[in-house]
C-alpha cells in the first residue's frame, strides 16, 4: 500500500496552528477557558509585569493641605454643630449655635481643630492611598484581577486610614466639644487627654 505522502500545504497549515495555539497560551495574549467563571481570580501572563502604583509625595503634600484648609475654614463648624446636636439631641441648630457661641464666641466653633482636626485632616488621604496602593498590588500578585484587587485594596484603606487616625482624633475632637467649659470661674480645667485617660479607665 502507497504512503500518504503529507502535502507542504498541510504542513504549512499544521505548523501554523501549532505556533496559535502556543502563542494564545503565552504572553500577554494568555487567554483562560474559564476566565468568565471565575472573573475575580485571574492569574497574570508570563508577559504581563505587576508594578505597585506610585504615589508621589508632592501629591500627598498637596491634598494634605487642602484638608487642612477645608477643615479650618468650614469643615470644623459644622463638625462641632453636629457634634453638640448629637449630645443633645433636643437641641435644634439654632439651639446649637447658642450654646457653642456662649461657649467661647467665634473660638467655640473651633473646639478640637488644633491638633486633633488637623492631624486628622493632614494624615487620612495620606494613608489611605498608601495602604490601598500596598494591599492592591498584593493582590495582583496573588493573581486577583484589577477590578477585585482595587476593591480590596480600598476596603482596606478604608480601615486602615478609620483605626489609625480617623478614629482616634474623632474621638478626641467629641472630647474637645462636649467636655465642660468652666469659662470665667478661674477654675482650673482638665485638658483632653486628661478627660480621653479617664474615660479609658
Amino acid at each position: 500500500m502507497a504512503a500518504i505522502e503529507e502535502s507542504p500545504a498541510s504542513t504549512s497549515s499544521s505548523r501554523q496552528q501549532g505556533e496559535s495555539s502556543n502563542a494564545m497560551n503565552s504572553g500577554p495574549l494568555k487567554v483562560f477557558a474559564d476566565q468568565d467563571k471565575n472573573a475575580a481570580f485571574v492569574v497574570p501572563s508570563v508577559a504581563e509585569t505587576v508594578t505597585k502604583k506610585s504615589i508621589p509625595v508632592s501629591t500627598l503634600f498637596a491634598g494634605a493641605l487642602m484638608q487642612v484648609f477645608e477643615v479650618t475654614t468650614l469643615g470644623q463648624p459644622f463638625e462641632v454643630l453636629k457634634t453638640h446636636m448629637a449630645a443633645n439631641r433636643g437641641d435644634s441648630l439654632a439651639v446649637a449655635a447658642q450654646k457653642t457661641w456662649a461657649r467661647g464666641g467665634v473660638l467655640g466653633f473651633y473646639q478640637g481643630l488644633i491638633p486633633w482636626a488637623w492631624i486628622e485632616s493632614a494624615t487620612k488621604g495620606g494613608v489611605l492611598f498608601v495602604a490601598q496602593a500596598e494591599v492592591e498590588y498584593r493582590m495582583r500578585l496573588l493573581g486577583f484581577s484589577q477590578f477585585a484587587s482595587s476593591t480590596i485594596g480600598g476596603m482596606a484603606g478604608g480601615v486602615v486610614q478609620a483605626y489609625s487616625t480617623m478614629g482616634f482624633c474623632t474621638f478626641m475632637k467629641t472630647v474637645e466639644v462636649t467636655r465642660p467649659q468652666a469659662v470665667g470661674t478661674g477654675a482650673r480645667q482638665q485638658s483632653s487627654m486628661q478627660i480621653a485617660a479617664e474615660i479609658f479607665r
